[in-house]
């Protein structure tokens, strides 16, 4: 999964990287999450994207549905102008390819 966090953002960029940096390390310890990280672009001010591996789509699915989920969603509106994206992405290996 990878949301996407650019756009008008209403509070000083560094509110938003400390929410979202406090999403990630909480999210790092759920059921199911294989990874979690927090990136900011080189190259577009206040932009950050969060890209989130999961051991299923039922995992995945179930951290979408939990209370803290929903709060840090909230935490994130409040501090943006315009909706994040979130893009659920499958993941691509070289032996896909093949």
């Amino acid at each position: 999964m990878c949301l996407d966090f650019y756009g008008a953002i209403k509070t000083p960029t560094d509110e938003l990287a400390q929410v979202l940096a406090q999403y990630v390390v909480a999210v790092r310890g759920e059921p199911g999450c294989r990874t979690a990280d927090l990136r900011h672009s080189a190259t577009t001010t206040g932009r950050f994207t969060v890209v989130e591996k999961w051991t299923s789509a039922a995992d995945q699915q179930r951290h979408f549905d939990t209370e803290s989920t929903v709060a840090f969603a909230q935490r994130v509106m409040a501090l943006v102008a315009s909706p994040s994206r979130i893009d659920l992405l499958d993941p691509i290996s070289v032996h896909d390819l093949r």
